[in-house]
Formats: structure tokens, sequence, C-alpha cells
């Protein structure tokens, strides 16, 4: 069994609005439609980005796809459609969708603080529950910017990275390195980083207290950012926490 962890975009609607640019408005059953007619006819390249991939992965029945739609109106409505279609044509009934908070491009703090750690928080939430299995992350929808993040988790992760040009139908499949991460580093901010997950933030006089005398003091500064009094720990931070504790604390 393979479990599937899919990045949405809003190529399913963009794709139907092309194919019928004279329609004000469109219904969720007539994309799904449209998407089944393309299917049965080999026309994949008016489905989306996500169903192309899913089908040259070789999606079958019994594997599970998470769907992660973002946190707006057009990402949600998409990963309905793809969830109805996965469902109704393509006959898989293990199809889940997320929607995740505070991933979305009009506040870019907002991306970095919430989307980016709640999408990665949910990644691993997915890995520890499907386990064990052949996992699979699939990047060809979504905000571009959210690529290198998947990216970087799936090599942390050891999954693989699945990703189409919706142009062609060549898969790309970015295969688990075969290299360790030394994360020894991030035991050393074990204090500070459960104080986070426990808060949110850190002071900014408790986090220059946890650093003085430290030799790697400009170091550990790289990780964080500081806005009105409050420390924060980075996007990347984050995940090699996350991954840490995945890997060597068993939550």
């Amino acid at each position: 069994m393979k479990t599937y962890i899919v990045s949405v975009g809003t190529s399913v609607i963009t794709n139907y609005k092309r194919k019928y640019p004279y329609k004000a408005s469109f219904d969720i059953d007539d994309v799904v439609g449209h998407l089944r007619n393309a299917f049965e006819q080999k026309r994949l390249e008016e489905t989306s980005a996500e169903i192309k991939t899913l089908l040259k992965a070789e999606l079958s029945p019994d594997d599970n796809v998470f769907l992660l739609a973002t946190d707006t109106d057009d990402g949600i409505i998409a990963s309905h459609i793809l969830k109805t279609f996965i469902t109704g044509v393509l006959n898989n009934r293990n199809v889940k969708d997320f929607s995740i908070k505070g991933l979305q491009i009009e506040d870019s703090r907002e991306f970095r603080e919430k989307g980016i750690r709640n999408l990665l928080s949910i990644i691993q939430e997915i890995i520890l529950t499907e386990k064990p299995s052949d996992f699979y992350l699939v990047v060809s929808g979504g905000f571009k910017a959210v690529v290198p993040y998947l990216t970087i988790a799936g090599m942390l992760y050891d999954i693989s990275v699945l990703y189409i040009f919706e142009s062609t139908d060549e898969l790309i499949e970015l295969p688990p390195l075969p290299i360790q991460f030394d994360l020894s580093f991030i035991e050393s901010l074990e204090e500070i980083l459960y104080k986070v997950d426990s808060d949110g933030f850190l002071s900014s006089d408790d986090f220059e207290l946890f650093i003085s005398g430290r030799t790697d003091k400009s170091k550990i500064k790289l990780l964080f950012s500081e806005r009105e009094g409050m420390v924060y720990p980075s996007e990347i931070l984050s995940l090699l926490w996350q991954v840490y504790k995945f890997k060597y604390l068993g939550t």
C-alpha cells in the first residue's frame, strides 16, 4: 500500500474555465463530469497537475490519498473536486482532505509563521498515523513557494517527492537521498524549542538568557526571528525540530 500526500492547487478549476470560457460560473458536479470525460478519453492535460501525477504514479484503489489544500476558497473547492473525482471515478475510498490554516499568499508573515508550520505538522501527523507505508509527497499542485519546504521535508523524512510539469506527461521522482542528516545541534536547543511548543514563542529576554555565553550564539540567531519583543523559530528550524522529535523522541 502507498500513501500519497498531495499539495493541492487550483489547476483543476483553471483548466475547466479554460475549456469552457463562456460559462460565467461552474458547478462542482459539472467539473467532475468534465474530469471524467477527459480521463476516459485520455485527455489528461485537461484534468489537473495532481490527477496527472497520481495516474502516472499508478494510484490504486487501496492506496491512501491525503489532499492538503491552501487556506483559500478556490483551494478548498479544488480539493473537494479532486476528492469527489478520486473517490467516484478512480474508485479510491481512502481519501482525506485538509485545509491548511494560514497557507495563503496575501500575508507573508502568516504564510511563514502559521501556514508552513501547519503544513509540516500535518505531514508529520500523517506519517505517524499511516506508517508502515510507502510514502510519496506530490508537489505538482499548490503554491510554488511551498515546493522547497516539501522537498526538504522529503529528504529529512526519507520520502520520495513526485512532480509533473503540467504541459508534459513526464513524471519526475526525487527519491530519498542515501545520506543521513546530523540533527545533534537540535538537541542542544530542546529547552527553548519545547517552550515554543508550549507558548508559541519566546520572549526576547528568555532567548538572550538562553544564548548568553554560548559560543554558537550567532549560529542560533540565524534560526530565529524577532518581532515586537517575541522570538520565533524559522520555518526550517520548525521542520528540523519536528523531524528530530519524530526520529529520536518518537513524537
